[in-house]
C-alpha cells in the first residue's frame, strides 16, 4: 500500500496543473435515493480495448468509449455511462453520469460526483480490497455488489451483497437510511470503534456535509484534516523508532497503531482531492491556489 501522502500530494499537484474540466450537468445539491445496484445493462463491452496500466475502459458511451484513457478525469454526460475494469482483479466499476471521476488514479478510485456501482467479478480475493475516494470519505471493499451516488453537499451509499466499509470525511454526518433501499430487508450499518463504518448486505448510510463539498472551506477543511493525520502518524513512527531495545509488547502495539494511523492519513488526503476536483470549485478562482497549498502541506 503505497503512503498517504504520494497519492495525495501528487494528486493535488495535479489538479492545481490541470485546466478545469466541464461536462453536461451538475448533480443536485442532494442526490435522490438511488435505484437498486443491480441496475440496466451496461454498453456492449469491448475487450480490445487499450490497457492503460492498473485499468482500462471496457464499455462506454456518449463522448467516453473504450479508448478514453480512465488515468484522467472524466466526465460522463447525463444518462451515460462507461464501465471500467481493474487489470489486476478483474473488478468492473461502473461510472453514471452526470458526475466527474477519475477511474484509474495509482491504486484509488476518486469520484468527485456522479455514481459508481460495483459489480461483483471472478477476480476478488482477500488482499485485492479496492479503494474508493469521495468528498464525503472514502470507501473500501473486497468483494460484493455496492452503489455510491455523491451530490454536492451529500452521498448515499448502499450494498447488495458482500461487505462496505466507509470512513467519514471531515465535516459530515453519518446515518443508515432505509429509504435509500429499494424494498427488502435492511441490513446492519453500524459505526466500528476505529470510526469506519461497516454496513453488510441489503444496508444504506446517507452521509451529509456542513458545508457544499466543491467550496474553498470544504477542500481546505479536509487538507487540514489530512495534515493532522500525516502528523499522527509521524508521531507514532517516531515513537517506534525511539524504542531501540524496547519490549517487543511495546513495539508490538505501537506497530498496531502506526498501521491504523496510515490507514486514517490515507483516507483523510484523498478526500481534498475529490473535493478540490468537483465542477462548482474547478471553475472557481480559489482553485489553483488552495490545490497548490494543500499539496505542500501534505507533502510534508
Amino acid at each position: 500500500m503505497p503512503p498517504a501522502r504520494s497519492v495525495a500530494a501528487s494528486a493535488l499537484l495535479a489538479l492545481a496543473a490541470c485546466e478545469p474540466h466541464t461536462r453536461d450537468t451538475t448533480p443536485d445539491a442532494a442526490p435522490s435515493a438511488p435505484a437498486p445496484v443491480v441496475s440496466a445493462a451496461p454498453p456492449a463491452s469491448n475487450p480490445s480495448s487499450p490497457d492503460h496500466g492498473r485499468c482500462r475502459i471496457v464499455a462506454g458511451e456518449g463522448t467516453i468509449t473504450p479508448s478514453s484513457d480512465p488515468t484522467t478525469w472524466l466526465a460522463p454526460g447525463a444518462g451515460t455511462s462507461f464501465v471500467v475494469r481493474i487489470t489486476e482483479t478483474g473488478r468492473e466499476l461502473r461510472f453514471v453520469g452526470p458526475g466527474d471521476v477519475r477511474p484509474c488514479f495509482d491504486d484509488v478510485v476518486v469520484v468527485a460526483s456522479g455514481t459508481v456501482v460495483a459489480m461483483p467479478s471472478g477476480g476478488e480475493s482477500p488482499g485485492d480490497g479496492q479503494w474508493l475516494a469521495t468528498p464525503c470519505g472514502t470507501f473500501r471493499w473486497i468483494a460484493g455488489a455496492h452503489k455510491i451516488t455523491v451530490g454536492t453537499n451529500e452521498c448515499v451509499a448502499q450494498t447488495t451483497t458482500g461487505t462496505l466499509f466507509f470512513t467519514p470525511a471531515v465535516g459530515t454526518t453519518v446515518a443508515p437510511d432505509a429509504s435509500a433501499l429499494d424494498g427488502g430487508v435492511l441490513g446492519r450499518a453500524a459505526l466500528g470503534a476505529d470510526g469506519a463504518w461497516r454496513l453488510d448486505a441489503r444496508s444504506a448510510v446517507r452521509v451529509k456535509g456542513r458545508l457544499p463539498f466543491p467550496s474553498a472551506p470544504a477542500v481546505a477543511e479536509a487538507t487540514q484534516a489530512c495534515r493532522d493525520a500525516e502528523h499522527r502518524e509521524a508521531r507514532l513512527a517516531e515513537r517506534i523508532r525511539g524504542l531501540d531495545g524496547g519490549s517487543l509488547a511495546s513495539v508490538g502495539d505501537l506497530t498496531a497503531q502506526h498501521v491504523g494511523a496510515r490507514r486514517a492519513a490515507r483516507s483523510a488526503c484523498v478526500v481534498p482531492v475529490a473535493r478540490a476536483a468537483g465542477a462548482a470549485y474547478a471553475k472557481s478562482s480559489e482553485r489553483g491556489a488552495d490545490a497548490g497549498r494543500g499539496a505542500a502541506a501534505i507533502g510534508r
